[in-house]
């Protein structure tokens, strides 16, 4: 393992102490036990929710009495700042180290297609063979064209996704005046109403891969095509999702950027060393806000969220594919099934959500193509 790697050993739930979970019906079910087998689960994919993945998993670290098997969850980085390391392990048969020198997958669809060995890079080509890959964080929802009927999507959680601004506003837009930001129908901040300010706007869209970037594509601009970048009417697509500081100094009062609330929240409320912000604020959108409260207090604007008022509501998942090898310890770490669900959507880590900035799911339908088990969504 590189020297990195403290926080990534994980234990995958596998057991009947989850007997004590009831779905439907009132009768305590639990996923397959333990296979006797130590298993290692390495997870790749999305920034927006690898800081959740850590906690949650320190929280199997400490739980040998569900980890029977002493399974390992090894959460990548999406942008690592030191040396990760997947040690070969079965049918996996040479470790792989991701660092500065070799990145790993760089969000949601990068890590899916990672996942499925379909990112035309070669190590990964024979991932659902080897298995050294087995778990995508995903921001994104399933994409027909780029998903496999293999593919499993465990909603765990609700974030949402905003714009971020410098300065005294804009603190609420339109969509309509997003999409006219982004098609540069608008070009100075002088031409939005309430803006309170002037100049050329300075857009910015997370880098390709990125499902933040996709997801304010399809829904928060409701899929009009972004205009390229002119002098005129500026577009960077190179910085890192959810990061205030990729930013340039110079740029940030006319800058606009799409934003996880639930990272924005995670961290203000964090701050130090995992405050990546640069003191931006976040807007709102049609008037409906996705965060309440500033700094320390900050709050996700859980009951617009969850309804749908806020037009950019979303749900995290984590993806598995049957045919990957080690798909029966992966669905005990991270998913759920009719026989039962894995401690992350048992319900039992609503606060370890929270404290994420995200947003629990209640134990009701929501429907969109998603199934309800548990405290979480498959489909």
């Amino acid at each position: 393992m590189g020297t990195k790697n403290t926080s990534l050993r994980v234990a995958v739930a596998a057991t009947g102490a989850l007997a004590a979970l009831a779905l439907g019906g009132g009768t305590a079910q639990a996923l397959p036990g333990p296979n006797g087998t130590v298993q290692q689960l390495a997870i790749v994919g999305s920034d927006t929710t690898f800081n959740f993945m850590n906690a949650y998993s320190t929280v199997f670290n400490s739980n040998t009495t569900l980890n029977k098997d002493h399974d390992k969850l090894l959460n990548i980085a999406a942008k690592p700042t030191g040396d990760q390391t997947i040690p070969a392990e079965g049918k996996c048969t040479a470790d792989r180290t991701y660092g500065l020198g070799h990145l790993p997958p760089d969000g949601s669809g990068a890590g899916r297609k990672a996942l499925y060995g379909t990112d035309g890079n070669p190590e990964n080509t024979n991932n659902t063979a080897t298995g050294c890959l087995d778990i995508a964080r995903s921001s994104g929802a399933r994409d027909s064209a780029a998903d496999p009927a293999t593919a499993q999507f465990f909603a765990y959680a609700k974030d949402a996704v905003s714009y971020t601004y410098f300065g005294p506003g804009p603190a609420n837009l339109s969509q309509s005046d997003l999409q006219s930001i982004y098609t540069c129908g608008v070009t100075d901040w002088g031409q939005i109403a309430g803006s309170g300010k002037t100049g050329t706007i300075q857009r910015y869209l997370p880098q390709i891969g990125s499902g933040t970037r996709d997801f304010f594509l399809k829904t928060v601009l409701g899929g009009v095509s972004v205009a390229p970048s002119s002098v005129a009417c500026p577009l960077d697509e190179t910085v890192q999702e959810n990061t205030g500081t990729d930013i340039p100094t110079a740029k940030r009062g006319n800058s606009i950027e799409p934003y996880s609330a639930g990272q924005w929240v995670q961290q203000n409320v964090a701050g130090g060393t995992g405050d990546k912000t640069a003191n931006n604020k976040i807007g709102a959108i049609n008037g409906v806000k996705a965060v309440n409260g500033n700094g320390a207090t900050a709050k996700p604007a859980t009951t617009a969220i969850l309804d749908g008022t806020f037009l950019g509501n979303r749900f995290l998942f984590n993806v598995l594919d049957t045919r990957i090898p080690s798909y029966s310890q992966a669905l005990r770490a991270v998913g759920v099934d009719n026989t039962g669900a894995s401690l992350l959507c048992s319900g039992s880590q609503a606060q370890l959500i929270r404290n994420a900035g995200f947003v629990p799911l209640p134990g009701a339908a929501t429907g969109g193509g998603i199934s309800r088990i548990s405290s979480c969504r498959k489909s």
